[in-house]
């Protein structure tokens, strides 16, 4: 009889490690991975309420329509335009197409001679990225990055990005090169357009931040000699969010009950013990 009575405790005991087992393996299998999420201005992807952000080629009397401050594109990424010292109507998104390459700038001039940047972002001109939470980014994409002597260019451009409280750069090294730095992080990045007269300046930073999550991404250029076009200004043409593992509501359900059954099962052998 005390045989028999051990035995069944052990089968007892068996059956709930299998229960626990298959809800556990349950709740794993109900993990869905949710999509990376990329925007392109130049293919015309996911770009939500940032699609109005009008495409304006503007001369030197013409001042940009955009009414456009802030967008949200359809991942969830928001585009804001700021200025250090902002003009009436504050800064706005605006965007152009060069040798068949589109990016979104900054417009922040203060008269129709459209002197400044260009309808790029410029010295104290902002362009920030910003999600909800912070999240890991798979690529980054800048263009109408010149080489010295490129459109009347003074120097070989340079794009400051602040992301994750440290300050990186995308310098152009030719016509088909540039160099990335943020954080220890370096990078040789080859255009997908080259930086001269006959490309649009276009590159592709893959997982610029490496494994860090940022929750905001500040455009820039540094102050290098003049606020003009002929030094560093550039474009944002487009960013990839990594995918992310995100729990079903099974999952957690069924995790809560794990949770349950094990605190049962520890309350049935101490009242045992007892």
């Amino acid at each position: 009889m005390k045989t028999t009575s051990i035995l069944k405790q052990n089968l007892m005991k068996l059956k709930q490690a299998s229960t626990i087992v298959g809800l556990l393996a349950s709740s794993a299998l109900a993990l869905s991975v949710a999509p990376a999420q990329a925007f392109n201005f130049n293919s015309d992807a996911d770009l939500g309420t940032c699609a109005a952000v009008p495409l304006e080629n503007l001369g030197n009397n013409t001042a940009s329509a955009s009414s456009l401050s802030s967008c949200t594109t359809a991942d969830g990424i928001t585009l804001t335009a700021g200025a250090t010292n902002p003009v009436s109507g504050g800064a706005k998104l605006t965007k152009k197409e060069v040798n068949g390459v589109k990016g979104v700038g900054v417009y922040n001039d203060s008269s129709k001679a459209n002197l400044g940047s260009q309808q790029e972002t410029d010295f104290g001109e902002t362009l920030t990225l910003s999600v909800e939470k912070p999240t890991i980014f798979e690529s980054l994409d800048l263009s109408f990055l010149y080489k010295k002597g490129e459109f009347g260019d003074f120097l070989n451009e340079v794009a400051q990005v602040t992301a994750g409280g440290f300050t990186g750069t995308l310098k152009v090294l030719s016509a088909t090169q540039a160099q990335w730095n943020w954080n220890g992080i370096e990078q040789l990045v080859t255009a997908l357009s080259p930086s001269n007269k006959s490309g649009g300046g276009l590159y592709s930073i893959l997982n610029p931040f490496g494994n860090t999550a940022v929750s905001s991404i500040v455009l820039t250029s540094p102050q290098e000699a003049g606020t003009s076009y002929r030094y560093s200004d550039f474009a944002l043409a487009g960013a990839k969010t990594a995918s992310a593992s995100v729990p079903e509501p099974t999952t957690l359900a069924g995790l809560g009950l794990v949770g349950g059954l094990l605190v049962a099962s520890r309350r049935r052998k101490r009242s045992q013990a007892s």
